[in-house]
Order: C-alpha cells, then structure tokens, then sequence
C-alpha cells in the first residue's frame, strides 16, 4: 500500500499530553499520505489516479497500523469497515435522495460520512458541492488527525465525483474552511448534532465510569450506551439515528433498563444482528434505526431487540420448569485456603459432551453443589460449531465449581434428565436460539434459563 512511519512522525512533535494526543499524532503519517495524494502544486495538468486512489484507501487499515492496540482498545477507536458503512449507507437512500443532513459523534476518519457522501447528489461545480456538504455533513471526534482526515477525504470524494483531478494547494485551505459542522473534542460534553436531519454512528465500544446522573447503569458501563443515550437526550423531533453497536446492548441482561429507556424516547425503525464487527475486532454487533418521537411510555416489546423466537415443539418449556441455573461460586485469585476440602470442577477439567472424571481438591468455604448437575462454560462465540458446551458431573461428592462455568443443576435430582439435557444441548436448533438471543461471548443465567426444551421427554423422567 505505502509506507507509515508513526514513530518517525511523533518524534518530530512534542510530548503528547495523553492517549487522544498520542492516537491522533500516531495517525498524523496517514493524514500527511491524503495530502500527498489530493494536492497539487501550481495548476493541475493531465490525468492522474490520485484522488481515486486516496478515495479508496484504507482508513481503517492505516489506523490497525499506526495506533497502538492498547490505545485503540482504551479509546474505542473501532473504525466502521467498508461493510457495514455501505449497508448504512443503502439504509438512508431515501434520506440521502433528499439532501437530508448527517452528523457523526464519533466520525473518526469518516468512513459512515464518506460511505452516504458516495451517493449524496451534486451540485454544478466543485464549489457549490463542497458548500452545500459543508453545512450537510457534520462530527465530532477527540483525535484532531481524524478530523482533518475525514474533511479530507469528503474534498477528494467531491472532486473524483465531478471527474477533476488534484486540488491546487492555494485552494485547499478555503475548501476545509468551507466544513464548519466538524469539531475536535468530546462529544458527550457538547450539544453537537442535535439540529442535524440524521445521526449516523460508530460509537467507542470501551467500558466508561458512570457519569453523575445516569438511572439505568452503576459503574462501569458501555459506553456506546452512553453515546446513544446523550445523542437521543438531545436530538429534535423526529431525528433519525442509525447506529452500530455492539450485541451485549441488544442482548445483556445488565442493559434492559437501558434498552427500556431507548423504547420510551423512540419509535425503532429497524433492527440488524450484523454478527462479527470485523476480522480485527472480536465483537459481534448490531445496526439499530430509531427515529425520536417524544412519545412516553412508547408500547414496544421485547421482540424488537431480539428476532423472533419458534419454540422447538408446541409443547416446549423454559429449561428453568426443569433446572436451577447458576454461576459457579469459586472465584479462583479469591480462594484463601478456608473452608471444607472438596472435589474441583473447572473450565480446564470438564470434558466437553462427556462425564467428569477424578477432580482435585480444593478448601472452599462457599456453596457445594451435589451430583449430579450439568456445568456449561461460560465462554462461547458464535461462530463456534457449539455455543453450548456442557459436561456431565455424577457421584456422591459435593462439588465446588469454578466461576467460568453455569450450573445446570435438576430441581428433582434426576440423572436421566442431565442427560437428556447433555442431547438436547448439542442440536443446532438449540444453537441457532442462542444465537438468535445473544451472540455476546459471555453467556448469562437468564439465557439458558430461558432455552425451549421438549417437554414431554423430561416428564416422562423419573429419579
């Protein structure tokens, strides 16, 4: 692609004050790259590749790149990939048809602007285009190279669209000059976007502390949530907002005040289970529209966050009819060598779809629980073969289970309903409810609780 010398870069700056200084110098080299690529000295002569060039490059690669991952990952700094940014996009054809207005809280280096940009009608000339984009296309980001970017790249789009070549450098000032909706700082301490038609968003996906104020989180919390909370607490009547985020919102048991609140301030237009944010970012996440409308105690259900949900049989239940789920109550680095000595179940010793064999002990001074019960892990991912992957733990010992496994224990002591449960669990039906429900990595007590299992097999059950 090209050569990115962040190192090089930063050691002609001075000494960044924090992690956004050190974000946005570290990107400095891939903005140096745009202006290379769209100015020209003097008047532009001939045909040349350049602005397609820089209007197809990779924003989000340069970032993966230059930007430390432990940066990245304390800022959120995720930034929307060529997929998901295009189906945005196609999402608000008809608003973009109309010359409705977009604003970004997050912008980073402006793929989602860039993406409606692609399509967003023409004026006669360059300058009347980049006038009008200029009071339409608005955001907002800590990183000031970010910033400059997505200017930058929305001038190069305007001039590829109008079949022109490089912009001359005396121009270029007046061209940036003419984005005035853009500002360097943190969007949840502004007022920014509210008068915009849309709100298009890739908001950090880091844990914040909750702010003062906030009722539907104590904390740490998502800040996403927050992003979307803030965006919805000051947008105008019937503002549109489109917005990626990740699963654990749609899904987490810890967000349905959160997910409540979203339903009393707004009319949900649709709602994507998009699935891995990228090959980089292990995150599964959604595309969520909503248009506020004012409008309390707005009468929408729970089948809104989660797809539609056919029971396996006409006569299913909840697994909860059947068994008691919890979290195993070892919390390994909180072990003090107290208590009784009892057998050791662990993510590391139960055997997927198989029986527990001899376990070590531990002193434990917390709850046992007696054979036999199923353990599933914690831990999944939707794209594995199995989401549910349980073992079976027989005999007469109580057990002490570690806290990355889920307990499923029989309410009557049945042997014969673990294993009809250890089948059940296996089936790809089951698996296509979990992940219809939640395709957040951690499982919850409340979403196995909440499985469909054929009743008549575990009635006909006996100790």
């Amino acid at each position: 692609m090209f050569n990115l010398n962040a190192d090089e870069a930063l050691n002609r700056l001075s000494e960044p004050k924090g992690p956004h200084e050190v974000a946005s110098d570290k990107y400095s080299p891939f903005v140096e790259k745009l202006l290379e690529l769209l100015v020209v000295e003097g008047s532009v002569v001939g045909c040349n590749k350049s602005l397609t060039a820089l209007v197809d490059i990779n924003a989000t690669w340069a970032a993966e790149e230059l930007i430390p991952n432990s940066i990245r990952a304390s800022q959120g700094i995720f930034f929307t990939g060529d997929k998901i940014a295009e189906k945005i996009a196609r999402s608000l054809s008809v608003d973009i048809s109309k010359c409705s207005s977009f604003f970004d809280p997050s912008c980073g280096a402006g793929n989602l602007l860039l993406a409606i940009a692609k399509s967003y009608p023409l004026k006669g000339n360059v300058l009347d285009t980049l006038k009008v984009w200029g009071l339409k296309f608005g955001g907002c980001d800590l990183n000031e190279s970010f910033v400059l970017a997505t200017k930058l790249r929305l001038i190069a789009l305007a001039f590829q669209r109008h079949g022109l070549y490089r912009v001359p450098k005396d121009e270029l000032e007046g061209y940036l000059n003419l984005f005035k909706m853009f500002e360097v700082g943190d969007y949840l301490e502004s007022n920014l976007g509210s008068d915009f038609d849309c709100i298009v968003a890739n908001p950090p996906f880091g844990h914040i502390v909750v702010p003062e104020g906030l009722e539907w989180s104590s904390g740490r919390t998502q800040q996403a949530g927050v992003f979307i909370a803030k965006i919805l607490d000051i947008a105008k009547t019937c503002q549109k907002l489109t917005a990626v985020l990740p699963d654990v919102l749609r899904s987490g048991t810890r967000y349905e005040k959160w997910r409540r609140r979203i339903e009393n301030q707004t009319s949900i237009l649709s709602l994507d289970v998009h699935g891995r944010f990228s090959k980089s970012v292990d995150v599964d996440v959604f595309i969520l529209s909503l248009m506020r409308d004012f409008k309390a105690d707005n009468p929408l259900i729970s089948e809104k966050w989660q797809p539609a949900k056919t029971k396996l049989s006409s006569k299913c239940v909840k697994l909860s009819t059947f068994f008691e789920v919890r979290v195993g109550p070892v919390v390994p680095h909180r072990l003090l060598g107290a208590g009784v000595s009892a057998p050791y179940l662990t993510a590391h010793n139960s055997p997927a779809f198989s029986v527990v064999a001899k376990l070590p002990k531990i002193n434990f001074n917390g709850t046992l629980y007696a054979p036999p019960f199923v353990v599933v892990r914690r831990t999944s991912s939707p794209s594995d073969k199995f989401r549910l992957v349980p073992s079976l733990v027989k005999g007469n010992k109580l057990v002490a289970v570690e806290n990355h496994l889920l307990i499923l224990k029989p309410r009557d002591g049945s042997l014969e309903k673990c294993l009809l449960l250890m089948e059940e669990l296996r089936t790809q039906k089951i698996n296509d409810w979990v992940n219809a429900v939640s395709r957040c990595r951690h499982l919850t007590t409340k979403t196995l609780a909440d499985i469909d299992i054929v009743r008549d097999r575990y009635d006909q059950c006996s100790l």
